[in-house]
Protein backbone atom coordinates (compact mmCIF):
# COMPACT_ATOMS: atom_id res chain seq x y z
CA UNK A 1 0.00 0.00 0.00
CA UNK A 2 2.74 2.20 0.76
CA UNK A 3 4.57 1.76 -2.67
CA UNK A 4 0.84 2.26 -4.51
CA UNK A 5 0.96 5.73 -2.33
CA UNK A 6 3.76 6.69 -3.60
CA UNK A 7 3.86 6.24 -7.26
CA UNK A 8 -0.38 6.91 -7.96
CA UNK A 9 -0.93 10.74 -8.92
CA UNK A 10 -2.66 12.11 -6.42
CA UNK A 11 -6.05 12.55 -8.66
CA UNK A 12 -6.55 8.44 -8.70
CA UNK A 13 -5.01 7.54 -5.19
CA UNK A 14 -8.03 6.38 -3.47
CA UNK A 15 -9.23 4.56 -6.81
CA UNK A 16 -5.51 2.19 -6.84
CA UNK A 17 -5.57 1.96 -3.40
CA UNK A 18 -8.73 0.64 -3.47
CA UNK A 19 -7.91 -2.37 -5.82
CA UNK A 20 -5.64 -3.43 -2.91
CA UNK A 21 -8.47 -3.78 -0.66
CA UNK A 22 -10.95 -5.35 -3.54
CA UNK A 23 -7.99 -7.75 -4.59
CA UNK A 24 -7.06 -8.72 -1.30
CA UNK A 25 -10.56 -9.68 0.02
CA UNK A 26 -12.85 -11.00 -2.44
CA UNK A 27 -9.57 -11.49 -5.40
CA UNK A 28 -7.68 -13.94 -2.89
CA UNK A 29 -10.84 -15.86 -1.94
CA UNK A 30 -11.57 -16.39 -5.75
CA UNK A 31 -8.11 -17.84 -6.66
CA UNK A 32 -7.86 -20.07 -3.41
CA UNK A 33 -11.35 -21.40 -4.35
CA UNK A 34 -10.04 -22.16 -8.01
CA UNK A 35 -7.32 -23.64 -6.73
CA UNK A 36 -8.72 -25.95 -4.42
CA UNK A 37 -11.74 -26.75 -6.83
CA UNK A 38 -9.07 -27.66 -9.47
CA UNK A 39 -7.26 -30.28 -6.94
CA UNK A 40 -10.93 -31.58 -6.01
CA UNK A 41 -11.60 -32.26 -9.66
CA UNK A 42 -8.52 -34.03 -10.44
CA UNK A 43 -8.21 -36.15 -7.54
CA UNK A 44 -10.35 -38.30 -5.61
CA UNK A 45 -11.84 -38.08 -1.87
CA UNK A 46 -9.18 -40.23 -0.55
CA UNK A 47 -6.33 -39.02 -2.44
CA UNK A 48 -7.21 -35.62 -0.96
CA UNK A 49 -7.40 -36.04 2.49
CA UNK A 50 -4.25 -38.26 2.61
CA UNK A 51 -1.98 -36.41 0.75
CA UNK A 52 -3.94 -34.07 -1.85
CA UNK A 53 -4.71 -31.13 0.64
CA UNK A 54 -0.60 -30.54 0.81
CA UNK A 55 -0.75 -29.76 -2.66
CA UNK A 56 -2.80 -26.25 -2.57
CA UNK A 57 0.08 -24.92 -0.13
CA UNK A 58 2.69 -26.28 -3.02
CA UNK A 59 1.06 -24.29 -5.53
CA UNK A 60 1.77 -20.76 -3.70
CA UNK A 61 5.71 -21.66 -4.44
CA UNK A 62 5.53 -20.73 -7.80
CA UNK A 63 3.31 -17.47 -7.28
CA UNK A 64 5.39 -16.47 -4.25
CA UNK A 65 8.78 -16.71 -6.47
CA UNK A 66 7.55 -14.31 -8.58
CA UNK A 67 6.58 -11.66 -6.46
CA UNK A 68 9.91 -11.90 -4.76
CA UNK A 69 11.46 -11.39 -8.10
CA UNK A 70 9.26 -8.72 -9.47
CA UNK A 71 9.97 -6.62 -6.22
CA UNK A 72 13.75 -6.98 -6.58
CA UNK A 73 12.90 -5.14 -9.57
CA UNK A 74 10.76 -2.13 -8.64
CA UNK A 75 12.72 1.20 -8.64
CA UNK A 76 12.47 3.13 -5.75
CA UNK A 77 10.64 6.56 -5.50
CA UNK A 78 12.23 9.86 -5.33
CA UNK A 79 11.31 10.77 -2.39
CA UNK A 80 12.56 7.32 -0.69
CA UNK A 81 16.00 8.20 -2.25
CA UNK A 82 16.60 11.58 -0.58
CA UNK A 83 15.38 10.73 3.03
CA UNK A 84 17.84 7.13 2.44
CA UNK A 85 20.62 10.16 1.35
CA UNK A 86 19.52 12.63 4.03
CA UNK A 87 19.42 9.92 6.80
CA UNK A 88 22.66 8.10 5.24
CA UNK A 89 24.38 11.37 5.72
CA UNK A 90 23.56 12.18 9.70
CA UNK A 91 24.58 8.17 9.91
CA UNK A 92 27.86 8.90 8.67
CA UNK A 93 27.99 12.12 10.42
CA UNK A 94 27.37 10.57 13.79
CA UNK A 95 29.71 7.64 12.87
CA UNK A 96 32.95 10.24 12.20
CA UNK A 97 31.75 12.23 15.80
CA UNK A 98 32.29 9.09 17.99
CA UNK A 99 35.83 8.13 16.09
CA UNK A 100 33.98 4.87 14.55
CA UNK A 101 33.75 4.30 10.70
CA UNK A 102 30.40 4.87 9.22
CA UNK A 103 29.68 0.88 8.53
CA UNK A 104 30.42 0.34 12.58
CA UNK A 105 27.99 3.24 13.10
CA UNK A 106 25.20 1.81 10.66
CA UNK A 107 25.26 -1.21 12.78
CA UNK A 108 25.27 -0.02 16.18
CA UNK A 109 22.45 2.11 14.99
CA UNK A 110 20.45 -0.19 13.13
CA UNK A 111 20.63 -2.43 16.79
CA UNK A 112 19.62 0.46 18.28
CA UNK A 113 16.54 0.82 16.23
CA UNK A 114 15.60 -2.84 16.50
CA UNK A 115 16.41 -3.27 20.61
CA UNK A 116 14.53 -0.12 21.08
CA UNK A 117 11.43 -0.48 18.67
CA UNK A 118 10.35 -4.17 20.96
CA UNK A 119 11.25 -2.43 24.22
CA UNK A 120 8.65 0.49 23.27
CA UNK A 121 6.38 -2.06 22.00
CA UNK A 122 6.64 -4.24 25.39
CA UNK A 123 6.71 -1.13 27.46
CA UNK A 124 3.89 1.33 26.10
CA UNK A 125 1.45 -1.12 24.27
CA UNK A 126 1.47 -4.01 26.87
CA UNK A 127 -2.60 -4.72 26.19
CA UNK A 128 -2.94 -4.34 22.82
CA UNK A 129 -0.43 -6.78 22.29
CA UNK A 130 -1.87 -9.22 25.02
CA UNK A 131 -5.79 -8.66 23.49
CA UNK A 132 -3.76 -9.64 20.18
CA UNK A 133 -2.00 -12.32 20.92
CA UNK A 134 -5.19 -13.80 23.44
CA UNK A 135 -7.46 -12.95 20.56
CA UNK A 136 -5.38 -14.68 18.08
CA UNK A 137 -4.61 -17.56 20.16
CA UNK A 138 -8.57 -18.25 21.45
CA UNK A 139 -9.41 -18.10 17.39
CA UNK A 140 -7.13 -20.86 16.60
CA UNK A 141 -8.38 -22.55 19.56
CA UNK A 142 -12.20 -22.28 18.80
CA UNK A 143 -12.12 -22.85 14.91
Amino acid sequence: AVYITEISPRGRLGLNLSWISLTGAFGAWSVASLVVFVFETLLTKDQMLLWGWRLPYLSTIIPGAAVIIARGSLEETQEFEDMARSKGAVVAANAGLEGGSQSQGSAAVGERAIGGTFTELFRHHKLPLLVGSLGTAVFGVLS
